[in-house]
């Protein structure tokens, strides 16, 4: 999918309502990163994704998330462990996942930090051009900053920020 940060027509509306619940699933639900993609050493190199993740056991809920999405029905994986409950998961990359974002990011409470670098991520990358824009060696240091940090906003366990 080519990367159009001024695509928000790609989502249903939402009333101030759903905007908040959704936020409110995926600051307890979900995940909000950039993800590095790619091999360093290949031809094309590596490149940065936007992702929002979610994952849940209620079916219903996820089920409406896909229409909340504008996902078709049932449009995400699921898995069902021998002892453990079944789960859904959506995931969403670049531009569906951006708009999300740009969406949810003044209703979000603990994902609030990881959706702002994300929105200063795609407008940094508006300022340089082109999503083929090749980088100099400070424009990748840049961007890999911008990774870096929010990997460190994901990490899990007690030494977490």
């Amino acid at each position: 999918m080519t990367f159009c940060p001024n695509r928000p027509d790609m989502l249903p509306p939402w009333s101030e309502v759903e905007t908040a619940y959704v936020a409110g699933i995926i600051d307890g639900e979900g995940s909000i990163g950039l993800l590095l993609r790619g091999d360093a050493k290949r031809r094309k190199g590596q490149w940065i994704t936007i992702q929002l993740q979610v994952t849940n056991t209620n079916k219903p809920i996820m089920d409406w998330l896909d229409m909340m999405f504008g996902l078709r029905e049932g449009q995400y994986v699921y898995a069902d462990h021998a002892g453990w409950r079944t789960w859904y998961g959506i995931k969403l990359q670049g531009n569906r996942a951006y708009h999300i974002i740009l969406r949810l990011a003044p209703y979000l409470r603990i994902k609030k930090s990881q959706a702002e670098l994300v929105i200063k991520y795609v407008s940094w990358r508006q300022s340089i051009g082109s999503i083929a824009h090749q980088f100099n060696k400070e424009e990748d240091e840049i961007r890999r900053k911008f990774y870096l940090t929010c990997r460190g906003l994901n990490k899990r366990g007690k030494d977490a920020v």
